[in-house]
């Protein structure tokens, strides 16, 4: 299974999906990367240039999945430093995305037109928040760490998860209609 999944990555190197099941399989269950009768060992992520590449080219995708999952592939390679990073540089973008949904946002009381979340739009969506659930745990797991973030990264996810907070997903309207 995972010479299938490498050989699907090797042609489909933009393929975040691919990806993604490549590194959780790989993390799960290593017996699926080495021939049968074989023991499983740790599969090597870092040498791994296909893999590498395919995370780099997922990344010009610029959506918060792929940068979840290119934290993963750096979080497997013991670059927490690289992960944080990746995902504390897809924030402010992700909220940018969410924020129209927050109570902040205009509603029909105040004479605004209502915003729909299109059905279209619903997985970046999810995705977007978890970038920011996640940046939550990396920022609690760093500030314990010998490099803890600085004071201004914790103020802005602070912000970012404050502002999670008031969005209420319940009463955010799902149009079929593609945009």
């Amino acid at each position: 299974v995972g010479k299938v999944l490498r050989t699907a990555i090797e042609q489909n190197p933009g393929d975040i999906g691919l990806v993604d099941a490549f590194l959780n399989l790989a993390s799960a269950a290593p017996q699926y990367f080495v021939p049968k009768g074989e023991l499983p060992t740790a599969v090597d992520l870092a040498g791994d240039q296909i893999l590498q590449q395919a995370v780099q080219e997922i990344l010009k995708q610029e959506s918060s999945r792929a940068v979840l999952v290119a934290a993963s592939y750096q979080q497997a390679m013991g670059k927490q430093d690289e992960a944080y990073r990746l995902i504390f540089d897809r924030a402010a973008k992700a909220w940018d995305r969410l924020s129209r949904f927050s109570a902040a946002a205009p509603s029909l009381e105040s004479g605004e037109q209502e915003d729909n979340l299109f059905f279209d739009e619903i997985e970046a969506f999810q995705y977007d928040y978890q970038l920011l659930v996640q940046l939550g745990r990396f920022t609690s797991a760093r500030i314990q760490s010998a490099s803890p973030p600085d004071d201004l990264q914790i103020a802005d996810v602070q912000k970012w998860l404050d502002n999670l907070l008031e969005l209420d997903v319940r009463t955010i309207r799902i149009s079929d209609s593609v945009h």
